[in-house]
């Protein structure tokens, strides 16, 4: 690999850029540079994640970050037309445009649109490989004080509309009256068919996965559980509200689907974890509910603020 150079470049020839995943002797030099001329710098790599690198003559020419879709977009949402229940479960089928930037010395037209347009023709399968399924639709926040999105647009992408120029800032959402461009681009014709479906077609299902939490995590999960309240009679509960809510939450974000799915999925948690959700402890081991447990919870609780807890923690 030839070392970056800075050097303006006038004309190069479209058919020699290749785009393909950063590797990961690459991605210390990947965030240097994206930190250094990304207005934005360079985010922490959480959730699926894919970086691409467009070269030209084995120089670097362009960076790209694709990440996890934003849990929540109203015009997005409302484009696909799914049900909430579905936008939990299905958010692994979009994957986000989270930074895209041109290097320095090739500052040249139609080069941003040519390197969007070869990392869209791959994304789907390199999502497949990294992340063990394929990608439905791609999504974007464009900042219309600084650029118009013409590459996206270029490619296809289309505009739905604006954020409600909202940030979020610990458990608060602060305005901070800039809202940004939200384009979107399917990846396969029948897209939105296929996410508010009833039924997902086996091609796109993820099946139970795991999830890891810190302690950080964990405290402001319950946070927000304390808001649920808890109708069954206190009289010879066995397992309290708090940590069958947190296997709840975790397990339906995680692809879980009916009672027997979620009871086998927190069996398989780790201890560190059990201990985190706050499983209940005794003689040296953590007791998971048992499936009727489980069945009996989440017919009792309300529904509207089971909702509502986990979108807002999200």
């Amino acid at each position: 690999m030839q070392s970056q150079t800075h050097k303006e470049i006038s004309d190069i020839d479209f058919a020699q850029i290749e785009v393909r995943p950063v590797t990961e002797m690459e991605k210390s030099r990947f965030k240097t540079l994206m930190s250094k001329f990304h207005y934005l710098g360079c985010p922490a790599m959480i959730g699926e994640t894919v970086q691409y690198v467009a070269t030209y003559q084995d120089n670097w020419a362009a960076l790209l970050i694709f990440s996890s879709a934003a849990f929540k977009a109203k015009a997005r949402d409302q484009w696909i037309g799914w049900q909430a229940c579905f936008q939990w479960q299905r958010l692994y089928l979009i994957a986000n445009n989270t930074r895209f930037l041109i290097l320095p010395g090739y500052s040249i037209k139609n080069l941003a649109s040519n390197v969007l347009a070869k990392s869209l023709k791959r994304i789907s399968k390199d999502w497949k490989m990294y992340h063990s399924h394929p990608l439905l639709l791609v999504e974007t926040f464009v900042d219309p004080s600084r650029f118009k999105g013409t590459c996206y647009l270029a490619n296809g992408w289309i505009e739905l509309g604006y954020t409600k120029g909202f940030r979020k800032n610990n458990r608060e959402y602060i305005q901070h009256n800039q809202p940004k461009k939200i384009l979107v681009r399917p990846l396969h014709s029948k897209a939105r068919e296929i996410l508010r479906h009833p039924r997902l077609c086996e091609t796109y299902q993820k099946g139970v996965s795991r999830i890891m939490l810190n302690d950080k995590q964990a405290k402001s999960l319950f946070d927000y559980i304390d808001q649920i309240s808890d109708p069954r009679s206190f009289q010879g509960l066995r397992h309290h509200k708090p940590p069958l809510v947190a296997i709840c939450v975790c397990a339906t974000l995680c692809g879980a689907k009916g009672f027997s799915s979620i009871f086998d999925w927190a069996l398989n948690l780790s201890q560190a974890m059990k201990r985190r959700l706050k499983l209940k402890y005794k003689n040296g081991n953590y007791i998971v509910p048992s499936k009727a447990t489980i069945r009996r919870f989440l017919i009792a609780i309300n529904p509207d603020e089971l909702n509502c807890v986990l979108s807002t923690w999200i």
